[in-house]
């Protein structure tokens, strides 16, 4: 029923025969709409078959009550916390040198089994935390997060980084290495962000709309911002033709945070064309109405819709070139003759408002953030 809306119509056929595995729902998660007993609550299921005439339709719901023993938390409780399970039949009770020949050495004696076995993971895992590249490692990705794409373990390690950022690193390690055990990241992302100073490079210029909006978060930043209607069935697939591809990333270090990465002529071009394609509501994910859109903050003539841009979009960074251009794009014809903007000739004006937000969107400030 992918392509049918979020519920689908009562009276849709199905385009499968197969249900495929047995999904389970945790009704958890809506436990604040469930009346308590002795109120009674119906739980409604729909089910889609191919066909009338189809004689194999099953559906065979059940409730189940799930026990959580003591000491246990659900699947989800945002109180869990990470735990390391240790396995002895998959433990190496070998002799183990760590960072051989290196201040940070540590050598792991043979025969530890049982808790000791156990314990000797514990020791590792530690020993990472403490060692310097590790505090280098995740502090540089986080700038690269959300500060800045110029600066990497190269630059940081030769000085040919802004050193801005080489500060800003240098006070992440400080904050790093300031607890026990080292490595609390509140306190890093504090020093990342400075929210009571706001003198970190993360305020500066030299950050300011100078990070690549990766895929997911430039379909999600353009869908906002029309306060668009979303089918996210079709979602993942513009994300994997922007390049990237949801739950494919192998690699332990996570996506890319450098912009490079992420821009060329290609996804460029289908950039563009989700902007106009989303502009122009043909798009099969997103749908918006500019209508309703300029109605409800009152915008009616091209320099109030400028303005409107300028200030809400890009945080009244646009030239007076940008601006000038817009206008111009929003009170022409393709020949470039003069055409006024009537709200009062609804079809026309709809039309333009879209082609114009198509080429807002496609600006190189939007890619940025």
């Amino acid at each position: 029923m992918e392509d049918e809306g979020s519920p689908p119509p009562f009276d849709e056929d199905s385009d499968s025969r197969e249900a495929g595995e047995v999904e389970v729902f945790n009704l958890q998660r809506f436990i604040d709409i469930v009346r308590p007993a002795p109120e009674t609550n119906v739980l409604a299921i729909q089910a889609h078959n191919t066909s009338l005439d189809s004689s194999d339709l099953t559906l065979r719901p059940r409730l189940l009550d799930r026990e959580i023993l003591a000491g246990s938390m659900e699947n989800g409780d945002p109180n869990g916390e990470w735990v390391f399970r240790f396995d002895p039949e998959r433990h190496d009770p070998t002799s183990k040198v760590i960072w051989a020949g290196t201040p940070y050495e540590i050598r792991l004696p043979a025969g530890r089994t049982g808790a000791d076995g156990a314990l000797e993971a514990i020791e590792v895992i530690d020993a990472m935390v403490r060692h310097p590249s590790t505090a280098e490692f995740i502090s540089i990705k986080l700038i690269q997060r959300f500060v800045s794409d110029e600066i990497s373990l190269a630059s940081f390690k030769d000085g040919s980084a802004p050193v801005e950022l080489r500060e800003l690193l240098a006070d992440m390690i400080a904050a790093w290495n300031s607890t026990e055990p080292p490595g609390h990241i509140r306190t890093v992302l504090r020093t990342l962000f400075d929210p009571a100073e706001q003198e970190s490079a993360f305020w500066s210029d030299l950050a300011r709309g100078s990070k690549v909006k990766t895929p997911i978060e430039f379909v999600n930043s353009t869908a906002r911002i029309l306060e668009a209607d979303i089918d996210g069935s079709a979602l993942p697939d513009v994300n994997e033709a922007l390049g990237q591809t949801f739950f494919t990333r192998d690699d332990p270090d996570g996506w890319s945070e450098i912009g490079s990465d992420w821009i060329d002529t290609g996804t460029v071009l289908n950039r563009v064309n989700f902007n106009v394609a989303f502009a122009d509501n043909r798009s099969a994910s997103l749908r918006w109405d500019p209508l309703s859109y300029l109605d409800a903050r009152g915008l009616d003539t091209p320099e109030e819709i400028i303005g409107f841009i300028d200030r809400v979009y890009f945080l009244e960074t646009l030239t007076e070139s940008d601006r000038e251009l817009l206008l111009e794009f929003l009170t022409t014809d393709a020949s470039g003759n003069p055409l006024p903007l009537d709200r009062s000739r609804t079809v026309e004006f709809r039309n333009r408002v879209q082609e114009l937000i198509g080429l807002v969107l496609s600006l190189p400030q939007w890619h940025f953030q």
